[in-house]
């Protein structure tokens, strides 16, 4: 049943990408400090495969994510990203399959600074409530409070070489911890313009929750390559690895990305 669910999802996709071409409108990685210059915009469909398992159980999810950005005037950049999530949760003598999004952002961002090989940027970001979160946490899925971040983003490059960090606080609307979002990006772009990307994800709750709120802390590494394919498209191929966890079961997942930029 998943599986038929992440078909007709793709397919939902896909014909969004098409139809959206140029008016949804990242750069060499998602929401870089650098941003979009005005009139450009990347649109990534993403889909992978995560696996984890702990004690008595076994979780397995398949994603579908259109992430894109665009660049306005006034170094502004507008993006967003939804996610819809197919899961396989067993134990003995016990199986659940949840679906529905796990992810539904938008976000506004606005480079202030760019001095020499540095620039400096901030961002607001709104998630929307979701019907299931994207990670296993103690065991059981639950629904997602929305939420709203602000964040500041630091970027440096010298040639093909480039490191890129965003710290931002996340405020729960409901019973979910607040959440400290870490994420850094060391990358190079080869002349043929290939990326590789080496990128850390870091969460960490920073208050108590309300009974039943999700509470977690998650440090993911994903190394990735893009490779240019026809015109103004790119291939991405990657990997995801859970390097600590708190009520997370630690996973892993590969993934295929393809983008449109101009």
């Amino acid at each position: 049943m998943g599986a038929v669910v992440l078909v007709k999802a793709s397919i939902f996709w896909m014909a969004l990408m098409g139809g959206l071409g140029g008016t949804f409108l990242s750069s060499v990685a998602h929401a870089s400090p650098w941003g979009q210059m005005g009139g450009a915009y990347v649109i990534i469909n993403r889909f992978d495969q995560y696996w984890s398992s702990a004690e008595d159980r076994s979780f397995k999810q398949s994603n579908i994510q259109i992430y894109g950005e665009a660049g306005l005037p006034k170094k502004l950049t507008v993006g967003g990203k939804a996610t819809y999530t197919a899961q396989h949760i067993e134990r003995p003598g016990f199986e659940d399959h949840p679906q529905g999004i796990s992810e539904a952002e938008v976000f506004l961002q606005r480079r202030l600074m760019k001095r020499g090989r540095s620039v400096l940027s901030a961002k607001a970001a709104y998630a929307a409530p979701t019907q299931i979160s994207s990670a296993l946490v103690n065991g059981v899925n639950t629904e997602r409070d929305g939420a709203v971040q602000l964040s500041g983003l630091y970027g440096w490059s010298t040639g093909p070489i480039f490191v890129g960090g965003e710290g931002g606080y996340r405020h729960s609307f409901g019973g979910d911890a607040d959440q400290m979002r870490l994420n850094f990006t060391l990358g190079h772009k080869a002349r043929n313009g290939r990326l590789v990307l080496v990128e850390l994800f870091n969460t960490i709750s920073v208050t108590d929750p309300a009974f039943g709120g999700v509470d977690y802390d998650l440090v993911t590494l994903s190394p990735s390559i893009v490779l240019p394919a026809r015109g103004k498209h790119k291939l991405q191929l990657g990997a995801t690895i859970d390097l600590h966890g708190r009520n997370v079961d630690n996973g892993y997942s590969a993934f295929i990305s393809f983008w449109k930029e101009r």
